[in-house]
């Protein structure tokens, strides 16, 4: 007889790991399972919004992990170091140093420099309303979305597109390079956006270092879900998302073992969705293809931009990337296979496999904040996605946001909320 559970949590994500852990804080049964094959993790953004964002506070005390996180910290929170090609500035924490700093490194434009950065703060700033874990982010449903509308109208982001006043060339280049360091390089031209004066904004309050290092912070949180009675999985890894009717009925691990669940929360990148659950593809496109890149041991450098998930081109097509080791898997949606300069710049030249077709789903665009790039609800009913995947270049405050969000959900299904999305069981 398989076992069964409230909700499985499949993901390595610090996200998931959120999730699963305020889902068992309410009493459901939860399973936490890592995906199979296991890939490297790497910490893949700075760890920037843990005193600067509401969301984050607030799943820390509910998860009464506010005083462990504080005696884990390595000092106060850093200021960022940016090295652009000509020129390298410290991005201080302090508004009047950082000022100071911006004034010296970029001489020619201090009216331009206080301009952006007070768009920067306002814009970022205001943004707390929206994401204080009250309004659903991202919006699923027409009730959802009035609401998150509701909330915007009331701020002056709202405006943002309409009033922005040209940003001299070194400027932009200083606006690409910060939120390239948040996880998700931005396309040329596009400016500054809602969600690029977020992630900015975080990156000024400064950036998290861990006594033990950046695995601290999951650490701290799988051994909360394992005291609020959580089933942690250390043997087994998920390898299918099993969908009946289409819906996610259970998983199944890579030695056969089957474990039926209510609801199912991924919180890991676009690829491994798509191969553990294929059915998730919104739009197939037959046109795809597939390649991996093999660099010889240790030649394959960090870069600026480590591949995870999937990643803007300059033509706005958007390509995915997985780091293997010393290899890279590559995936784009159509046309020719996309370089890999952009996103690791200091790479020698690759070995490069044959092309193989594929049919991937066509990725979402952005919204009109440029907040989040997918919904936590797709296609397969009874599955939920939490993690960067959905509200990228956010840090700690995307992961918690959406775990939180997540959560909240599978938590109001598991109740038999007439507004849950997926119906009374």
């Amino acid at each position: 007889m398989a076992e069964h559970f409230d909700a499985l949590v499949v993901g390595r994500s610090l996200a998931a790991a959120l999730c699963a852990t305020l889902l068992a804080k309410r009493k459901l049964r939860v399973r936490l399972v890592p995906p199979d094959p296991p890939l490297p993790e790497p910490w893949p953004v700075p760890a920037m919004g843990l005193k600067a964002s509401p969301i984050v506070r607030r799943v820390l005390e509910e998860l009464g992990l506010q005083h462990a996180v504080r005696t884990r910290l390595d000092g106060e929170l850093r200021a960022l170091g940016v090295a652009l090609p000509d020129r390298r500035f410290t991005l201080e924490t302090d508004l009047h140093a950082r000022g100071v700093e911006l004034g010296r490194a970029f001489p020619e434009h201090r009216a331009a420099l206080l301009a952006l950065f007070d768009r920067i703060d306002g814009y970022g700033g205001c943004l707390d309303a929206l994401l204080d874990g009250e309004a659903p982010i991202p919006p699923e449903g027409f009730a959802e979305r009035r609401q998150v509308r509701r909330i915007l109208s009331e701020l002056p982001v709202a405006q943002l597109e309409h009033t922005q006043p040209p940003v001299p060339a070194p400027l932009q280049g200083l606006l690409a390079a910060l939120h390239a360091l948040t996880g998700r390089p931005e396309a040329p031209g596009q400016g500054l956006t809602a969600g690029t004066a977020r992630s900015i904004y975080l990156l000024c309050h400064g950036i998290v270092r861990f006594r033990q290092g950046p695995d601290t912070l999951r650490t701290l949180v799988e051994e909360k879900f394992v005291t609020y009675g959580g089933q942690l999985e250390t043997r087994r890894r998920a390898a299918r998302i099993e969908v009946a009717s289409k819906a996610a009925r259970a998983i199944v691990t890579g030695d056969g073992h089957r474990v039926t669940a209510d609801a199912i929360v991924f919180g890991d990148d676009d690829g491994t969705l798509l191969r553990l659950c294929p059915e998730t593809a919104l739009v197939p496109v037959p046109a795809g293809g597939a390649e991996r890149l093999q660099w010889p041991a240790g030649t394959l450098p960090q870069g600026l931009v480590d591949p995870t998930g999937w990643q803007p081109e300059a033509d706005a097509r958007a390509v995915l990337l997985q780091r293997e080791g010393d290899a890279v898997r590559l995936v784009w949606p159509t046309g020719e296979p996309p370089s890999v300069e952009a996103f690791l710049p200091l790479a020698p030249a690759p070995i490069r496999s044959a092309a193989q077709p594929v049919s991937v789903p066509v990725v979402l665009g952005p919204d009109p904040l440029d907040l989040w790039r997918s919904g936590g609800v797709g296609p397969v009913r009874h599955l939920v996605r939490v993690g960067a995947a959905v509200v990228p270049g956010l840090g700690l405050e995307g992961e918690a946001l959406t775990a939180w969000h997540g959560a909240r959900r599978v938590e109001a299904w598991s109740k038999g909320s007439p507004l849950w999305p997926f119906g009374r069981r």
